[in-house]
């Protein structure tokens, strides 16, 4: 499995979000061993699967883990197919940082570490307080 992490932002919103966070990434996503993504998009306001061609805009890093711990994470993936967008915690754990939030909404660094969390990795950690590049400097950090 892998979480790739997308820098060189374009548009206002992507180039706000790694000058708050102080970071090249302003996005992440979960890559599964089958060449799927799944990530929460803004842009479709809804978590989902889809396929990434990664260039020179990503960083991407090996999580190594078991086909059941794969499996895993892909069903918590599943199971949260769909869901809205969380824009409200984004505002009140990234902005604010109350570590405010909803159960049933996402963003694509809080789903992604979540997901990763059902494969028993980075236990301890709340998902909501992680930025694409906090969650890129927890997977590097060994």
């Amino acid at each position: 499995m892998k979480v790739a992490f997308q820098k060189n932002p374009t548009s206002i919103l992507d180039k706000l979000i790694c000058w708050w966070t102080k970071s090249p990434y302003f996005h992440c996503v979960l890559n599964f061993s089958d060449g799927v993504s799944y990530s929460a998009l803004p842009s479709t306001d809804t978590t989902q699967f889809y396929l990434i061609k990664f260039d020179e805009n990503w960083d991407v890093v090996d999580i190594p883990m078991s086909a059941e711990q794969e499996a895993n994470v892909r069903a918590f993936c599943q199971a949260e197919l769909g869901c809205k967008y969380d824009f409200i915690g984004i505002f009140f754990s990234q902005i604010i940082s109350w570590a405010v939030e909803d159960a049933a909404r996402w963003f694509c660094s809080e789903v992604c570490l979540r997901a990763l969390q059902q494969a028993e990795l980075y236990i301890g950690v709340h998902p909501c307080q992680y930025s694409p590049g906090k969650l890129y400097q927890l997977v590097t950090t060994k």
